[in-house]
């Protein structure tokens, strides 16, 4: 295969979170637009969970049709999955699940920070509108999109584990700003801190596709990631 195919069809599928985020939060954006706000508090809100039960089933239906890879195919030539497959990660392969669930605490802590605590914190302790917040995580929204992008390239060139660590370690200066810039800053620096942390999530994010398989050995590989 060539060099860096991991990394590259490894980031291809996250580029799906910044696209879900883009309807979800849309989707409320118009619904806060088009409706009262009585009406939104008692019924509207409700609307994109409920269509969202949707993406459950199809979810699902696209799970059930994935193929085995090539490489577990091949495994199982060789000997039969684990009987309780979970029981050998945790008794085998330990470290690698605390190093694989330490690799994605930071870009997972960027993302609710700088969506749900971010709007909560806008709306209610600086009293911005909620309209305007939603419009301005949309459009930070894009900087992830290019975050994950330029992690996938930059792991081509490199490898998926120094752009995470590299992403971590941005995680850790990002922390000293985001605080002081939400409490603080007015709007146009809290959408520039926005965009700065979701494109931070993306460098930490979008290598997890090519690096956290490889922590595992193939007979296990699905259970441990």
């Amino acid at each position: 295969a060539p060099k860096g195919w991991e990394a590259r069809f490894g980031c291809a599928p996250q580029i799906g979170a910044p696209v879900g985020f883009l309807f979800a939060n849309g989707l409320f954006l118009l619904l806060g637009i088009f409706l009262p706000e009585a009406a939104f508090a008692a019924w509207g809100w409700r609307i994109p969970f409920l269509l969202s039960a949707a993406l459950v089933v199809v979810g699902l239906w696209v799970r059930l049709r994935i193929g085995e890879t090539p490489a577990f195919r091949e495994a199982l030539e060789h000997s039969p999955p684990p009987r309780v497959p979970i029981g050998t990660v945790l008794r085998h392969h330990w470290a690698a699940v605390i190093a694989g669930g330490a690799g994605v605490v930071a870009c997972f802590a960027i993302f609710y920070l700088s969506t749900a605590f971010a709007l909560g914190y806008m709306t209610t302790a600086r009293l911005y509108g909620r309209e305007a917040m939603l419009g301005i995580q949309l459009a930070a929204n894009t900087f992830l999109a290019l975050g994950i992008i330029v992690a996938g390239i930059w792991s081509d060139r490199s490898s998926p584990r120094r752009v995470l660590l590299a992403g971590a370690a941005a995680t850790v200066l990002l922390g000293f700003l985001f605080g002081p810039a939400l409490a603080q800053a007015p709007l146009t620096g809290v959408f520039a801190t926005l965009c700065l942390a979701l494109f931070v999530m993306g460098l930490a994010y979008g290598p997890l596709g090519a690096w956290l398989p490889r922590l595992f050995p193939v007979n296990v590989r699905y259970t441990g990631v």
